[in-house]
């Protein structure tokens, strides 16, 4: 294993590239009960490699998920090097100031570094999941035929709720709503009736949230809060909503 001795600098990027060029050692926290950082060979991966990007190294004797600090020519670990398992990242998932923070805060705190890093992260990423966004089909009506089709009943009563939803519908609506609905909507996309697209899905965002067809309905005072917000979303503010329990402020702040 590696020197018990070797802790994390507090600047941990000074003098570091912004990515890893010709060094051989990669320098990995990992989520340890330990103040250090730990050495590992680049192995075979040929991509690049840069601070803040997330890789599966082998840790004792199972693999640990790790945030990549920096990089060296030489390690003071005199046995014999492990190897990166692997990649987990094409792009830096933490910036250079956010780890020079994390970095900060772990001295200041004298708290494990790794421990500190990892849990910047959510569960799922922590774990090695990937960090791509997940996405959707959406679907709208783009060409409501005149008149409809009436010896196609299953594609009549599919474009009229379609064009009940002005903003369109998920894949996870259509499921939900209409039974069989693919083979009826792949038939009326290649007649041009319908279209879709790909969008992202906020996983910061409850499902409920995701689909939702239109806005909650605003009273009076409800309405001037949300306008009087609105009016300002270009430029930093702070508002104070005040109203009684059960005023119902949570409406002024969904999306």
């Amino acid at each position: 294993m590696n020197d018990p001795d070797r802790t994390v600098p507090l600047q941990a990027f000074v003098g570091q590239p912004d990515e890893q060029v010709d060094n051989k050692i990669v320098q990995v926290v990992v989520s340890a009960k330990q103040w250090r950082y730990f050495d590992y060979l680049r192995g075979d991966h040929r991509g690049s490699l840069r601070p803040g990007m997330r890789v599966k190294v082998p840790f004792g004797r199972g693999q640990r998920t790790g945030i990549i600090i920096g990089f060296s020519d030489s390690s003071q670990f005199d046995g014999q090097l492990k190897s990166l398992t692997a990649v987990l990242d094409e792009q830096p998932l933490l910036s250079r100031e956010l780890m020079d923070l994390l970095v900060w805060a772990a001295r200041y705190y004298h708290f494990p570094m790794g421990e500190v890093v990892l849990n910047a992260f959510p569960p799922d990423l922590r774990s090695g999941k990937s960090a791509d966004i997940p996405q959707t089909e959406w679907w709208y009506v783009d060409d409501i035929p005149d008149p409809l089709p009436a010896r196609a009943p299953k594609q009549r009563a599919l474009l009229q709720w379609l064009s009940e939803q002005s903003q369109g519908v998920s894949t996870e609506q259509l499921q939900a709503h209409i039974p069989g609905w693919r083979a009826v909507m792949k038939t009326m996309q290649v007649k041009g009736w319908v279209r879709s697209e790909s969008v992202d899905i906020d996983w910061r965002l409850p499902r409920s949230l995701q689909t939702a067809s239109a806005a909650p309905c605003l009273n009076a005072e409800q309405h001037i809060a949300v306008t009087a917000v609105s009016a300002l979303l270009d430029r930093f503010g702070c508002f104070l909503l005040d109203g009684v329990t059960g005023a119902v402020k949570r409406k002024c702040i969904l999306p």
